[in-house]
């Protein structure tokens, strides 16, 4: 029993990524559409492990110099532990707690412990997938300054599970406390949705000093390993287990990430038949009689819309990312634009400074391109995509709201973003409201791209909404094809400058997004029609 729920669940992440639902639902995505996805998604993970690597490649070096290689494993370890958390501590209650077929499965013979291990497995291998991300580029590196050794390898390899384990302990911990608080609080998500983007936020500033943080840990070492040995014992076991192939440090390793497992689990499993079947308490409504008011299809549709975002914390972290990346990008400019503008001018060449327009538009078109609430809104419809289908709901009214619940989320932070750092950065009035018409088109282009990519790669049936939001084919495809636009929209500028002012460059840009706009929503009125037409669950 517990093998085929664990089979069910890896199978529902693999569709979801995988396998698209095209006519009546039943046939599987064409075997280009998958090999395209797959080499998109090899794609981006061979450039985060470059990009990884190269980061690591100093501080191999360094502490492989000072006979520190335990150190440089230890390091790596807090970032493998990190990036595994942060991934996946916000979906574990959709995941574990949330999951849609959970009260069916409760209500047959199936012990509650079969269903709660077969999702703390399935979290385990998502963290594995977000693990591999850093320890492959961590020991490949190592490798190559150090010498190969096989012993190393393997004990890395061990080592290397024995973190995610207890990685996934501390994530299912959390989680269990966030299913907790759901359970007992009304305004729960109000208190999650904040957690996230701080969490988010302060994910976001390591990563941007990161390299700032390798040049004071090569600087420091001596120091910093001191700190990690007293205070961070599984991550100093890492280090000595992966360096001295120390049998006693592989020991207490493996009693530090297996132990807690353990008791996360047991304190998981005696609440997990109470919070999953539980009703959540919530303070009684008195009805107060009210004039009725009749509105459009397509108002009714937004609305749902917005009600079905603004209540999944889940759904506004991964689908606002955006929002929130071109904030913090207009704050670190508000207080280093002088810095910059002096940058700029240093280097000696005046025509440089008409880069300013075509750079901010190039980093508010990749962070809106990150507003991608329509890459699964068609998805998270689940089943009650055949009600709204036997509504007298046409595809243009459902296809309106996901397109302007979309644009209107990312609208406010992309219009003020891009005027206050324009202001900031002395850039010319005429020059601003260019930008700003370019960029609202732009926008519009990644909103169509985003739920284009939804309508081709569709995934009613699923257990969780984590497996949409987070892993589906649709998703990836949108974000690729945002980041994708942005460097064909923006990018050839930098090539073009001397033959071409940044107002007339912004019309050009303006204009070419806004005819492949033109031809994407040809698109979606015509075969996004009948894709509609044969949309069921």
């Amino acid at each position: 029993m517990f093998k085929a729920l664990l089979k069910v669940n890896l199978t529902s992440l693999f569709h979801s990524i995988f396998v698209g639902q095209k006519k009546n639902q039943k046939k599987k995505s064409s075997a280009v559409s998958k090999v395209l996805i797959a080499v998109f998604a090899v794609f981006i993970v061979a450039v985060l492990m470059g990009n990884v690597g190269l980061m690591l490649g100093s501080l191999a070096k360094a502490f492989i110099a000072l006979d520190m290689g335990w150190l440089y494993f230890s390091v790596s370890a807090i970032m493998i532990f990190l990036l595994t958390f942060i991934g996946s501590v916000f979906i574990t209650q959709n995941l574990i707690f949330n999951a849609k077929d959970n009260e069916l499965l409760l209500s047959m013979p199936i012990p509650p412990f079969f269903i709660l291990s077969s999702r703390v497995l399935l979290l385990f291998t998502l963290n594995m997938m977000y693990g591999i991300i850093m320890a492959l580029p961590t020991i490949a590196v190592y490798l190559m300054h150090a010498g190969f050794s096989a012993s190393t390898l393997v004990l890395f390899i061990v080592s290397s599970l024995l973190l995610l384990l207890l990685s996934s302990a501390v994530t299912c911990i959390f989680g269990w406390l966030i299913a907790l608080i759901s359970s007992r609080f009304k305004k729960s998500n109000i208190i999650q949705t904040v957690l996230s983007f701080a969490l988010f936020g302060v994910y976001f500033v390591v990563c941007m000093n990161l390299q700032g943080y390798m040049e004071m840990l090569v600087s420091n070492g001596e120091i910093i390993g001191n700190a990690i040995k007293k205070a961070m014992p599984p991550f100093y076991y890492f280090g000595i287990v992966c360096s001295e192939h120390s049998l006693k440090a592989l020991i207490a390793l493996a009693l530090i990430s297996i132990i807690p497992f353990i008791i996360g689990c047991y304190i998981i499993s005696k609440s997990f038949v109470t919070i999953t079947a539980g009703k959540k308490q919530a303070s009684k409504t008195k009805y107060v009689e009210k004039e009725l008011k009749v509105s459009s299809v397509k108002s009714a549709l937004l609305r749902k819309e917005f009600g079905k975002f603004f209540s999944s914390p889940l759904f506004i972290l991964n689908s606002a990312t955006g929002c929130l990346m071109q904030i913090i990008f207009t704050v670190m400019l508000s207080v280093k634009s002088n810095d910059f503008i002096d940058f700029l001018s240093s280097a000696g060449e005046t025509s440089i400074l008409g880069y300013i327009p075509i750079a901010v538009c190039l980093i508010m078109g990749l962070c809106a391109s990150m507003v991608n609430q329509s890459a699964a809104s068609i998805s998270l419809e689940g089943s009650k995509i055949n009600m709204l289908r036997a509504m007298p709901v046409t595809s243009d009214d459902f296809y309106y709201s996901k397109f302007m619940s979309n644009y209107i989320i990312g609208l406010p932070t992309l219009v003020a973003c891009t005027v206050i750092s324009c202001v900031f950065l002395g850039v010319e009035p005429l020059t601003t409201a260019l930008m700003l018409v370019t960029l609202l088109i732009f926008f519009a282009l990644t909103t169509s791209i985003n739920m284009t990519a939804n309508i081709c790669l569709p995934r009613f049936v699923w257990n969780s909404e984590t497996v949409v939001i987070k892993q589906s084919g649709s998703v990836m495809v949108s974000m690729l094809g945002g980041m994708g636009a942005s460097a064909v929209v923006f990018a050839p500028f930098f090539l073009l400058h001397k033959y071409v002012s940044p107002n007339i460059y912004l019309l050009c840009a303006a204009a070419v997004s806004a005819a492949v706009f033109a031809a994407i929503m040809r698109f979606v009125k015509t075969s996004g029609k009948v894709r509609f037409e044969q949309m069921y669950a």
